[in-house]
């Protein structure tokens, strides 16, 4: 494909008329075929999905149960409370590298599939078609796990669903199925709800910790034994972070249905990832604050299992009594977004494969 690079000025962006794109066949398909702003594709599909829409997907997509539940394995590797907000900072920039490389690439490829169609394009049908083969098979297993967690919370909010956990869970996947079959603009919609519900959870919780009584004026000094992190602890803290800010990439699967996606998608994932990054930040500079280190390396993790989360017991000091609802509430919002990106998006993987021969047309 040939074309002028997109440089990522806003009124760069907004002039950038692509030459010219060659489909997947080989021949060069001209730029109307393709136009990112036609309300019915060349792949038969409607772009419904607005520019609110494709920013709800980058932040719901990200923003789940992770920020609530991560940042005990950060402290636990790193031990102080400086190196914890670098780790929050590095990972959040990386990701941001990452999302301004999506967003060319999204540019360059408007087209349904997300990194199915950026494999296919660059590397190759074969490649791509692995790709989309672990898409097809442990986004199934994907699915279950978050339909269960969504289960697990609703129990939670009501106690009398605790022995109907898996009936709640498959009842909620396919009402969000349903939702997805009457229209991608309706799912834009609802993503859009409670993505905005999720945001507004987290400033309140955010807003309501940075009001509380703080835990010390001391300064945090590691105990005398406690070596610096070496090169694997600076690593798997880094990887922990990184996986609470996993999720955005998704959103260019959808580029195939989001309207003038040239120029909505990279605007999407380059203000949502840079919104992410200052969520985080000041949520887990509200836990410094209202929590002594030491009771945020010992939360809910793989080595205190039986630990309160480190929001739980942020929250419990803020909220008191209310701390438990507010966040079966918060919990519940953030995996059924996930949930519902999880249903939205790497359907979109296949419907692509499937447009190129990979898979039976009749499963799309």
């Amino acid at each position: 494909m040939t074309g002028r690079s997109v440089a990522f000025d806003w009124r760069a962006l907004s002039r950038w008329d692509p030459a010219p794109q060659r489909g997947f066949s080989g021949v060069v398909t001209p730029a109307a075929d393709v136009s990112s702003t036609a309300s019915v594709t060349d792949e038969g599909l409607r772009r419904d999905l607005t520019r609110f829409h494709a920013l709800a997907i980058v932040v719901g997509a990200v923003l789940g149960s992770g920020i609530y539940l991560r940042p005990a394995l950060v402290a636990q590797q790193v031990h102080t409370p400086g190196r914890f907000l670098v780790v929050w900072g590095v990972a959040g920039l990386l990701s941001l590298a990452g999302a301004l490389t999506y967003a060319e690439l999204t540019a360059r490829f408007p087209r349904s599939g997300g990194e199915y169609t950026f494999l296919r394009e660059t590397l190759g049908e074969f490649p791509a078609f692995l790709f989309g083969w672990t898409r097809l098979t442990v986004g199934v297993g994907t699915l279950a796990a978050l339909g269960a967690a969504v289960g697990v919370f609703v129990s939670d909010l009501l106690p009398v669903l605790v022995t109907a956990r898996r009936a709640v869970a498959a009842l909620v996947i396919f009402a969000l199925a349903l939702l997805n079959v009457s229209g991608v603009a309706r799912a834009g919609r609802f993503q859009g709800i409670v993505t905005t519900l999720k945001v507004f959870g987290l400033l309140l919780l955010i807003g309501a910790l940075l009001l509380a009584q703080p835990a010390t004026g001391e300064t945090y000094d590691p105990p005398a034994n406690v070596a610096p992190p070496s090169f694997l602890a600076w690593g798997t803290a880094l990887f922990a972070a990184m996986t609470a800010c996993d999720g955005w990439q998704r959103a260019a699967m959808v580029a195939g249905e989001t309207r003038d996606a040239r120029r909505t998608l990279p605007w999407a994932l380059i203000v949502g990832l840079m919104a992410i990054v200052l969520f985080y930040v000041a949520i887990n500079g509200a836990y410094l604050r209202v929590l002594p280190f030491q009771d945020i390396a010992t939360s809910s993790s793989a080595t205190f299992p039986d630990a309160p989360s480190v929001a739980g017991r942020a929250a419990s000091l803020a909220l008191g009594s209310n701390a438990a609802t507010t966040l079966a509430v918060l919990f519940l919002l953030s995996a059924v977004g996930t949930l519902h990106c999880n249903l939205l998006l790497p359907s979109r993987v296949l419907f692509a494969m499937a447009r190129d021969g990979l898979l039976p047309a009749e499963a799309v």
